[in-house]
């Protein structure tokens, strides 16, 4: 039960980032110039739909990696880095519990079947996508499988409907954010996703008109 409240935690934090009031927004536009619409805009209403994303993606990395959120928005602007690279990384990590920078600094120009060749992992400690990726998996397949294990394993779903909803077409943020939604509210998936694509309601939209 602990472990499914947390990630709702951190998705209401970030909802209340989304709605923060004008001096709390002044100060956090002036220190990230990532997204400069972070309030829902009626007159605009997919306008914040990127930043509700992301700080629901960021939020699940945070709480299944167990590390700070703010840790992992450094990383992606001061390092460049990209969102395969930070999802191996942080797998490696907690994996072989290496630190997260360190590979990340080891993967610059290199291959993660370079890097993690000189990772001393033991067959017992490493699950098996560990090993696919030492094995030389391309980056996107291994992160997509990274993604799918977060999600798996944060929300409690019918078999076979996460696969459904990535050949919807959605995005793993799209993912998080629609599941999240879901358990919060206690709306089907379903639902929610027929009022993003058949009514046309952003998802900044909906948030919103569940009270959040």
């Amino acid at each position: 039960m602990k472990r499914r409240l947390l990630p709702l935690f951190f998705f209401l934090l970030g909802l209340a980032l989304l709605f923060p009031g004008p001096a709390a927004s002044v100060n956090m536009t002036a220190a990230c110039h990532c997204f400069r619409d972070r309030t829902f805009n009626p007159a605009d209403p997919f306008s914040s739909d990127a930043y509700l994303l992301t700080t629901v993606f960021n939020s699940l990395l945070a709480e299944h990696f167990d590390i700070a959120k703010r840790q992992i928005i450094l990383m992606k602007m001061q390092g460049g880095t990209s969102n395969s690279d930070l999802l191996i990384a942080l797998h490696t990590a907690a994996q072989t519990g290496s630190d997260v920078d360190r590979l990340l600094a080891l993967k610059k120009n290199r291959t993660w079947r370079d890097v993690l060749g000189e990772q001393p992992v033991s067959p017992d400690a490493a699950d098996g996508l560990l090993h696919q990726i030492r094995s030389g998996m391309p980056d996107e397949q291994a992160a997509d499988l990274v993604m799918e294990k977060m999600i798996s394993e944060r929300f409690v779903r019918q078999p076979g409907e996460i696969e459904a909803l990535k050949e919807e077409g959605l995005e793993f943020r799209e993912i998080v954010l629609l599941l999240t939604l879901a358990d919060h509210s206690g709306t089907d998936p379903a639902s929610i996703l027929a009022q993003h694509r058949q009514n046309g309601l952003s998802w900044s939209a909906i948030a919103h008109n569940f009270g959040l």
